[in-house]
């Protein structure tokens, strides 16, 4: 990156406003448009456009954030910019000045389409009563991930009321999606099956799969993803091909299947060995994607005779995925990820091209973020 002084020569020339427009769009990271900022009028106004309209606020200091806040207080075209905001704070329970501040700026930002709210302090679930921060703000959200604000009804009522134009909600711990309002919700994260709204047509469901799995029967006419993820419990049982049979039973839309491990557990003598799931994934019809990483599952066996998969190398990670693609033609991608060792994991990428042909890609780890498929794929 050139340093300013070279930036502010150049912005001598007669270069058209169209090409700085365009340098700007393609820089990577928020910290070269921040130096831009600092470098010309002209490149200012165009990075700010871009710095504004996406706002990631997670890891900053309560500083950063009251910063971030004064300006959009004070500038109400950086303000109108905000489509998408994610901010993390330091403790559950703000100084009520701060709170206050930052309200002020929410309530700029008319906007906002997508809005995460998370706790530094408690990072899978706070219980913070500060609800009024939202419920009198102007915009109106297609998604609201939240892992800040208790979700029970008494709390929010206000802000569900308001916000009927939500389309995805995800909230990692406790509560369920309110009764009676979200008419447009399509897509749900929430910690247990039980947790789902039964009046809602979902397309998109993101839970933990355990005993009770089943329940996604009653999505059977509208779920396309699916995105199950393992975090053991003493109730839980299910094999991933028995997974697999239940969702190939109950979900005949199916197009997008992620399910994985987020630990390794030690179920019982012979627990890392279990039946391939290939013949199940073959009932799914619709089906385009799967993703299927385990810790705990040494070896996948195909039948009662057939080969035998070791999770634990690449060649059996390729093996496995290449079996899987064959007897599903619908299949355009399949990922498949075993631990190798203790903080070794393996992972194998399958894709099919437009021509039929299948390419191989192997990787030292898995996907960090379970939630890219499902927010990404409509």
């Amino acid at each position: 990156m050139p340093s300013p002084a070279c930036l502010q020569a150049v912005m001598t020339s007669s270069i058209p406003a169209e090409i700085y427009a365009i340098i700007c769009s393609e820089v990577q990271g928020n910290g070269t448009l921040v130096t831009l900022c600092s470098t010309s009028r002209l490149l200012r106004d165009l990075a700010q456009h871009i710095l504004y309209h996406s706002v990631d606020l997670t890891g900053c200091s309560l500083r950063t954030i009251k910063s971030w806040a004064l300006s959009v207080s004070r500038n109400a075209h950086l303000a109108a910019r905000v489509q998408s905001l994610a901010i993390e704070f330091p403790e559950d329970m703000l100084d009520p000045t701060d709170a206050t501040k930052i309200t002020l700026a929410l309530n700029k930002c008319v906007n906002l389409k997508d809005l995460e709210v998370a706790c530094a302090r408690f990072p899978n679930h706070s219980n913070s009563k500060h609800v009024w921060m939202i419920e009198d703000c102007p915009f109106r959200l297609h998604t609201f991930r939240n892992s800040y604000f208790t979700t029970s009804d008494t709390w929010m009522t206000k802000f569900w009321e308001a916000q009927t134009e939500i389309r995805v909600l995800a909230f990692r711990w406790g509560g369920s999606v309110p009764t009676g309002y979200l008419p447009n919700l399509l897509a749900v994260r929430a910690p247990q099956v039980s947790g789902l709204p039964l009046e809602r047509p979902l397309q998109r469901v993101y839970t933990t799969f355990d005993n009770d799995i089943s329940q996604l029967a009653r999505y059977s006419q509208s779920l396309k993803t699916v995105n199950l993820e393992r975090t053991w419990s003493s109730r839980d049982s299910l094999t991933f091909l028995g997974i697999i049979e239940i969702l190939a039973d109950s979900l005949p839309l199916l197009r997008h299947l992620w399910l994985v491990e987020r630990s390794k557990s030690f179920r019982g003598i012979g627990s890392d060995f279990e039946r391939a799931p290939t013949t199940a994934l073959q009932r799914m019809s619709h089906l385009e994607d799967v993703v299927l990483h385990t810790r705990s599952i040494t070896f996948f066996k195909e039948g009662s005779d057939g080969p035998l998969y070791s999770m634990t190398q690449s060649s059996g990670l390729e093996a496995q995925a290449s079996a899987i693609m064959a007897v599903c033609p619908t299949l355009q991608r399949v990922n498949l990820g075993g631990a190798a060792a203790r903080d070794v994991e393996l992972t194998c990428l399958l894709t099919r091209s437009t021509t039929g042909g299948i390419r191989t890609e192997h990787g030292t780890e898995f996907d960090s973020d379970a939630a890219s498929m499902f927010w990404r794929i409509s």
